[in-house]
């Protein structure tokens, strides 16, 4: 092992406790009665890597546990929570769920470097582990192997993942944290409305999966789904045309759930735009998401887990979606507890562009995104987008994604990363520059903005195109992210202020208007030019938008 020396047989007293902590089936440690968290359920502890030493930071342990949370909807932090209030209550009216977390921590508390990042999960993966430890993708990291390079751990940071999405299908073999929050209901009785899912298909074929990346669909509202409608058109501003039900029908689940995939007489084709419509019930109060996020971390603030004391300070960091739900957050403000408190000092918001999410609406379903091929219909890039005063020129509103965190107080310190996929497709220029493109916006002292040039939205790993146009981008910016993060982490330590201009060769400021990225992409020929596409040119030629779409998403929304 390049990483980590074999654990000393001094060290043996240490996995030897370990291991007797492990011979308990569970542990609970009850919270005051008034806390948002009431209990931490410890369901596995054991030491990792085999008891590999990860330098100073000496072995690492992985714990397993359950967090149960009772939230009142009348308290002005979870007011504006769609369908909290129409969700099941207790005598005292509050709303219990609970979430599962993994944690990874030093096995001695005292070999930590003191600070806790918490990775929004990706669809219920670790995908932080996957690139700033470049190790190999698994929802369950044992073996030394699963901590690849070591980085994290070499640090001592101690590393939290918890359930927040509900729309994952998984395998429990998998090990995928998966959120299961509460029903909502009108006086008991089922809420029903229509919800839509688009797709299309990459290759001919005669099915069809209608859910998106790994989701999951929302429950009929009448057994069959009779009034389910499926309509195709070649653009999103195009007439959708209706297909008739005689020649579609929904393929049923193997596990006995719901279906997830059409079959249509004559097939699915490349180039259209698939809608599939019903009325469907249940909607889960899906902002408990982030609700539970938000209370986790208040909790770990002042709570020891397993006799170790509260982290020093807290960073959470995201990846796409991930990044998205932070930006979510923070604008909502849903990053202050219920008593006001922050309950993160640092954000690293990686290629999440100027997008949010559909993280908080009824039958909202977070695993969807708008993007440029598909997907046009789930509300992600919407105004605002800069951390200072914009104008909307649509509407005529104004405001900034801070404007809550200042209403509140509670600033924290953020990293917008971006590559440039996310100038390309997810509205990145939009956090420095007006919504029109026009000129330049000054950036909030409290956040840094990013663009690590020539590398896109993860690093390519394939050797052929397969499904794509053109080729994977091999660009490892995974050692510029690390490096970030270590500047974030200083920079919340002590206020060391991070790099102003360049952190790498690879690595520059926000591109400034008038220069755009044009220059960061290469016309050098490459092995696989061939055939090649811009972006540009690959847009005009399949479905996509032109123009981001305005989205109207209610009072609630803008609470």
């Amino acid at each position: 092992m390049s990483y980590a020396n074999r654990a000393r047989p001094a060290l043996d007293s240490m996995l030897m406790a370990l291991a007797i902590a492990c011979l308990a089936v569970l542990s609970v440690w009850p919270t005051t009665a008034d806390a948002a968290v009431e209990g931490i359920e410890i369901l596995a502890r054991e030491p990792v890597a085999g008891g590999a030493v990860f330098g100073a930071a000496g072995i690492y342990e992985k714990i397993r546990g359950r967090a149960s949370f009772a939230v009142d909807p009348a308290t002005p932090t979870n007011a504006a929570i769609a369908d909290l209030a129409l969700a099941p209550r207790d005598a005292q009216g509050l709303v219990h769920f609970s979430a599962d977390f993994l944690m990874l921590r030093p096995a001695e508390a005292a070999r930590g470097n003191g600070t806790l990042i918490y990775e929004v999960n990706n669809r219920g993966t670790l995908p932080m582990l996957v690139q700033l430890n470049e190790a190999p993708a698994t929802n369950d990291p044992t073996s030394a192997a699963d901590f690849g390079n070591g980085f994290l751990l070499q640090q001592g940071f101690t590393m939290l993942w918890s359930a927040w999405a509900w729309d994952i299908a998984a395998d429990p073999k998998e090990k995928r944290l998966v959120l299961r929050p509460p029903v909502a209901t009108r006086q008991g009785k089922p809420i029903t409305g229509e919800v839509a899912y688009e797709f299309l298909v990459n290759f001919p074929n005669t099915t069809a999966r209608f859910t998106g990346i790994l989701g999951l669909p929302y429950p009929f509202a009448q057994e069959g789904a009779p009034d389910a409608k499926l309509t195709i058109r070649e653009r999103p501003e195009s007439r959708r045309r209706e297909v008739s039900r005689t020649l579609w029908k929904f393929v049923p689940s193997l596990d006995g759930g719901l279906p997830q995939q059409l079959q249509l007489e004559g097939g699915f084709q490349p180039g259209h735009l698939y809608e599939l419509t019903y009325t469907a019930r249940d909607p889960v109060v899906v902002g408990l998401g982030m609700a539970g996020i938000r209370d986790l971390l208040a909790y770990l603030r002042v709570h020891p887990i397993e006799g170790v004391r509260p982290p020093t300070r807290t960073l959470i960091f995201g990846i796409s979606q991930s990044g998205r739900l932070i930006q979510t957050m923070v604008f909502r403000g849903l990053h202050v507890g219920e008593t006001g408190e922050p309950v993160f000092d640092g954000a690293f918001v990686h290629v999440a562009g100027g997008g949010k999410g559909s993280f908080d609406y009824r039958f909202a379903m977070p695993t969807r995104h708008f993007s440029m091929l598909e997907d046009h219909i789930y509300p992600t890039d919407y105004f605002p987008f800069a951390t200072t005063i914009e104008s909307d020129p649509v509407t005529g509103a104004s405001g900034s994604v801070l404007d809550k965190a200042r209403q509140l107080g509670v600033v924290p310190k953020l990293f917008y990363v971006n590559e440039s996929t996310e100038y390309w497709n997810r509205s990145a220029s939009l956090i420095h520059t007006d919504p029109e493109g026009r000129q330049d916006l000054p950036v909030d002292p409290s956040a840094r903005v990013y663009l690590i040039a020539g590398a896109q939205h993860y690093m390519g790993r394939q050797h052929d195109r397969g499904i794509y146009a053109n080729c994977v981008n091999p660009l490892n910016h995974y050692r510029t992210m690390r490096a970030l993060l270590l500047a974030l982490d200083q920079w919340v330590r002590n206020g060391s202020e991070p790099p102003p201009i360049d952190l790498s060769s690879h690595i520059r400021r926000h591109p400034r208007h008038g220069r755009g990225i044009q220059g960061c992409i290469s016309d050098d020929p490459r092995p696989c030019n061939a055939g090649e596409q811009s972006p540009a040119a690959a847009s005009r030629s399949r479905p996509a938008f032109r123009e981001r779409a305005h989205c109207r998403l209610g009072p609630p929304a803008r609470r």
